[in-house]
């Protein structure tokens, strides 16, 4: 992956918060059209990627505005976390597309490197 796709790939990946309660987080990603074609069909795989974290019980895209409703237990995380942990699985996504780019596993192989790498970033997000 080119030092330019990666950043066009992080702009399309930049979020605000749109609506923040306790338990409650609405995020928007502004650019989120300009993702390429090939990530879109990974946006499924966000509410699997998003409730690995203990405490987050689920995330819900809405492809139609870009937005991701994330509901989550206050008493065991806070938004700081929900937002690390957002920010974990952008970053360990785009590292793993720039290490398989020339070769893309397959579906069931792509889900079990990426559980494993999201495990392993969880410990990190966890402690901060």
């Amino acid at each position: 992956m080119t030092i330019i796709k990666e950043q066009e790939l992080r702009f399309s990946l930049r979020y605000e918060i749109v609506k923040e309660l306790p338990g409650y987080l609405r995020i928007r990603f502004p650019a989120y059209r300009s993702l390429p074609e090939e990530a879109v069909g990974y946006l499924g795989y966000l509410n699997d990627a998003m409730t690995l974290m203990p405490g987050i019980l689920s995330a819900t895209p809405n492809p139609r505005i870009g937005s991701l409703l994330i509901r989550y237990q206050p008493d065991r995380l806070d938004t700081k976390k929900v937002r690390r942990w957002i920010q974990a699985i952008i970053d360990e996504g785009i590292a793993f597309f720039r290490e398989y780019e020339q070769k893309m596993p397959d579906e069931p192989t792509i889900e079990k490197l990426m559980r494993k790498r999201l495990a392993d970033r969880m410990v990190r997000v966890i402690l901060e």
